[in-house]
């Protein structure tokens, strides 16, 4: 890419977004360097995955290794993703124990969204089909199971992203996310965690909380281009 668009995206899609989540939720920073690259197309982001790192079939839109703390992206599909990475690169510095759900629902609120100076809005995304088709047919899996279990990326895996997407845009909604996160963070333990800390911000009991959040995703469109 030409250095120029290389310094405006790093502006706009990393700087930008990791100063909003460090005044939004992030208590500390990464205490060693965190190393992005962007590839122009797939046809170079499948190269240099193979090359480097000789991974012959990186996801379509990029992933982050956290061993080496290396975010590769293939920025031709958009920044979405950067923004998505970008966070689970940052979170764990500020809440090393977060538990999948939440993480990947954090990140993936943050593939759509409007980037304030100090604040991420998550908006709606191509996830809501699959999860408002899941709640009309009832094959989502109950909200406790999500929050508690261990299979984040299991059979269902596409599916949990889009429930743990929506439930953390819902807690955005309601005014509770900043509030859950720090909560949650700092009274993680046990199994029970993350509904106790659910039930705690939202002053309601899990089966009610999870009733309301479904009429509400039922409320929401979206289109695609």
């Amino acid at each position: 890419m030409p250095e120029k668009k290389v310094h405006k995206m790093a502006a706009r899609s990393v700087v930008m977004p990791a100063k909003a989540m460090w005044r939004s939720y992030f208590r500390k920073k990464p205490t060693r360097v965190i190393t992005i690259l962007l590839f122009r197309d797939a046809k170079t982001y499948k190269h240099w995955a193979k090359k480097l790192y000789k991974n012959t079939d990186p996801p379509y839109f990029g992933y982050y290794r956290p061993g080496d703390r290396t975010m590769v992206m293939n920025i031709a599909t958009g920044t979405g993703t950067l923004v998505h990475e970008l966070t689970h690169a940052l979170i764990v510095y500020d809440f090393p124990a977060v538990p999948l759900w939440f993480n990947e629902g954090l990140a993936s609120l943050h593939e759509g969204c409007r980037v304030l100076p100090d604040k991420i809005i998550g908006v709606v995304n191509w996830r809501l089909p699959a999860l408002r088709k899941a709640v009309r047919s009832k094959r989502l899996r109950p909200l406790r199971e999500l929050v508690t279990r261990k299979d984040f990326y299991g059979r269902q895996r596409g599916l949990n992203y889009a429930q743990a997407r929506y439930f953390v845009m819902y807690m955005q909604k309601r005014g509770l996310l900043q509030k859950f996160h720090k909560h949650f963070r700092d009274n993680h333990r046990g199994k029970d965690a993350a509904v106790k800390a659910i039930e705690h911000v939202f002053d309601a009991k899990l089966e009610k909380i999870e009733s309301d959040y479904l009429k509400w995703v039922m409320t929401l469109r979206w289109r695609s281009r």
